[in-house]
């Protein structure tokens, strides 16, 4: 008898499987019954800094959007091995600064305090740990001095920090930005690419849309490369490829094989010609 219940004892003790912090299987989304993203399936794990890019029209703010239930899509989308329905609170969203109107009246603390309002729900005011959390949402993205600031005086860097605040008072598991270094300088794009590297390594998975291609080697863990279907996902060293490049942007993006390659991009409104990351300083951070 000891040896059976020694046996069951270690059946029960066996390791379980670790659901990934996100899980989209199949998913395909259509506008007016046309396609806009076919069949995408990938996991992210915990503490992942993963990039999504693509042309133009590739699906990339669509996924994004699926993700967070805001348009009508087909699949499954899984937070921690659950329906989104069930963890959609542990889900957080940076929307592009140019698509936020920042006239509207509001300190930059009240903005980050509306990260709070799902949790309270309807007609709850926010409790004195309500306002404890966007205070230090505030301090993580260094803007703690600017509170009492009105959002619209800021910069685009600082409303994009402050937007960032925003979803950390939601207290995610799973952040998504939509091309959150767009419009801002390129000291302004390091601290920003810095602050997601220290979200990833706190535990936090983030998913980045960004057609700044000079930054995918050094500052993501993975890469998610759309045209309306999935075309590859994987490390930045192992992604940026001929054939990988070409099968996402085709024409419009051209590689110069060289130590000192030119990444051309001609998708978006200002066509210039960057100097591309190569293999011998493609490290990324961990």
């Amino acid at each position: 008898m000891a040896a059976v219940a020694s046996q069951a004892h270690i059946r029960l003790q066996a390791p379980t499987t670790i659901a990934p912090a996100l899980e989209v299987r199949q998913l395909t989304i259509r506008y007016d019954q046309r396609p806009v993203l076919s069949d995408v399936s990938f996991q992210a794990q915990a503490s992942q800094l993963i990039g999504i890019i693509g042309p133009n029209g590739a699906g990339k703010t669509s996924l994004i959007k699926a993700i967070l239930g805001l348009i009508p899509s087909t699949g499954q989308i899984l937070v921690a091995g659950q329906a989104l329905a069930k963890r959609s609170r542990k889900v957080a969203y940076v929307p592009q600064i140019s698509a936020v109107n920042w006239r509207f009246p509001a300190s930059v603390r009240d903005v980050v305090l509306m990260g709070r309002y799902g949790q309270l729900g309807w007609l709850r005011r926010p409790k004195k740990a309500d306002y404890e959390l966007a205070d230090a949402a505030l301090e993580q993205v260094n803007m703690q001095d600017f509170a009492q600031r009105s959002i619209a005086d800021l910069s685009g860097g600082q409303q994009q920090r402050v937007f960032l605040a925003r979803a950390l008072a939601q207290e995610p598991d799973v952040l998504l930005l939509d091309e959150p270094i767009s419009g801002v300088d390129v000291p302004t794009q390091e601290v920003i690419l810095h602050l997601l590297r220290d979200l990833s390594n706190a535990g936090r998975t983030l998913l980045v849309t960004t057609h700044h291609l000079q930054h995918l080697e050094h500052h993501f863990d993975a890469l998610l490369c759309l045209n309306q279907r999935l075309i590859a996902y994987g490390p930045p060293t192992a992604i940026m490829t001929r054939d990988v490049v070409e099968a996402t942007f085709g024409r419009s993006l051209v590689l110069v094989p060289s130590h000192e390659r030119i990444i051309l991009d001609c998708n978006h409104s200002n066509c210039s010609e960057k100097p591309a990351l190569t293999n011998n300083d493609s490290t990324a951070k961990n």
